[in-house]
C-alpha cells in the first residue's frame, strides 16, 4: 500500500489529501467512530436542550435577548429564572462536548498514528490502547498554564478599568492564544510517541518555538476546511431527514434536522481534524530536524 505521506516536510495541500485518504480507507475507525461520538453531543444539544428546554417554552426570554429585543424589568426576572433553570442542561451539554472532544483526540490521533505506521486501525481495538490519563492530564495542564499566565493581566483589567483595563484584557487573550498554539501538538506527542504530560507539552513547545505562525495557520485551515465540509454534507442530509419527519415547522422535524446534521458533520469533522493535527505534528518534527519514528 502506498504510504499515506511522503518522507519529508509536508505542505497543507498534502495534509488535506492524506487526511481524505485516511478517512476513505479507514471509514469504520474514523467516520464510524466519529458518528458515534457526534451522536452523543447531538443528542444532548438537539434533544435535551432544544427539544426539552425550548420545547417546553422555557427559552422565550432568552430568544428575545438574542434577537436584540428590549426586555422589561419583569422580562429580566424571567430571563434570570430561565437561565438558572437551563444551567444544569447547558452544563451537561458542555461536559458531554468536552468528553467527546477528548475522546476524538485520543481515538482519532491513535488511528492516524496506526495508518502512518502501516497498520489498519479497527474500532474495537482503538479504545483500549488510547492513553486516556495522559490525554486528560495534558489538557488539564494546558488549561492551568493559560489561567496562571493570564491571571495578572486579567486582574489588572478588573482593577484598572478604562483603556488600561482594555489593554490588559487584550494582553490576556494574546497570552492564552499563544499558549494554545504552542501546546496544540501535545496530544499527538503523547499519543504517537508515548510521552508523559510534561514531556508532551515540552515537545509541542519545542517544535512550535520557531514555527508557531505556521502551526496556527495550519490549525486554522484544518478546522475551517473540515467544519465547512462537514456542514456542507451534513446540513442537506439533516434537512431531508427533517422533512421526512414533518418539516422544520414541527418539533419532531426541527429536532431531527439538527440531530442528523450534527451527527453527519461530526462524523466527518472529528476524525479529520484530529488526524490532520497529527500530520501537523509530524510536519513540525521534520522541519525541526527531529525524528518522527514512523
Amino acid at each position: 500500500m502506498e504510504p499515506l505521506i511522503p518522507d519529508r516536510p509536508l505542505r497543507i495541500g498534502e495534509m488535506l489529501v492524506a487526511t481524505t485518504r485516511y478517512l476513505r480507507h479507514n471509514a469504520g475507525a474514523t467516520v464510524g467512530v466519529g458518528a458515534l461520538l457526534a451522536t452523543a453531543t447531538s443528542v444532548i444539544d438537539g434533544v435535551v436542550v432544544n427539544g426539552v428546554l425550548l420545547g417546553r417554552g422555557q427559552g422565550t426570554a432568552i430568544d428575545r435577548l438574542i434577537a436584540g429585543q428590549t426586555l422589561t424589568a419583569a422580562d429580566t426576572q424571567v430571563l434570570v429564572r430561565q437561565v438558572t433553570d437551563a444551567a444544569p442542561l447547558l452544563a451537561l451539554a458542555v461536559a458531554v462536548s468536552m468528553l467527546v472532544q477528548l475522546a476524538a483526540m485520543g481515538v482519532m490521533t491513535l488511528a492516524m498514528a496506526d495508518v502512518l505506521r502501516g497498520r489498519r486501525p479497527t474500532p474495537g481495538t482503538l479504545w483500549g490502547r488510547v492513553p486516556w490519563r495522559r490525554i486528560v492530564g495534558v489538557n488539564i495542564a494546558i488549561v492551568v498554564l493559560e489561567l496562571v499566565a493570564s491571571a495578572v493581566p486579567i486582574a489588572v483589567a478588573f482593577i484598572a478599568g478604562g483603556a488600561l483595563g482594555l489593554a490588559a484584557m487584550g494582553l490576556s487573550v494574546v497570552i492564552a492564544l499563544s499558549i494554545a498554539v504552542l501546546t496544540a501538538l501535545a496530544v499527538p506527542a503523547t499519543v504517537v510517541h508515548g510521552l508523559g504530560v510534561r514531556d508532551a507539552i515540552a515537545r509541542s513547545v519545542l517544535v512550535n518555538r520557531h514555527g508557531a505562525l505556521r502551526t496556527a495557520w495550519a490549525l486554522l485551515v484544518t478546522v475551517a476546511v473540515w467544519q465547512m465540509l462537514g456542514g456542507f454534507i451534513g446540513n442537506p442530509v439533516g434537512l431531508i431527514v427533517g422533512l421526512l419527519g414533518g418539516g422544520p415547522s414541527t418539533a419532531t422535524g426541527s429536532v431531527l434536522t439538527s440531530l442528523v446534521a450534527n451527527i453527519v458533520s461530526g462524523a466527518i469533522a472529528l476524525p479529520a481534524i484530529a488526524g490532520m493535527t497529527t500530520l501537523i505534528y509530524i510536519d513540525r518534527l521534520r522541519r525541526s530536524g527531529m525524528p518522527d519514528d514512523l
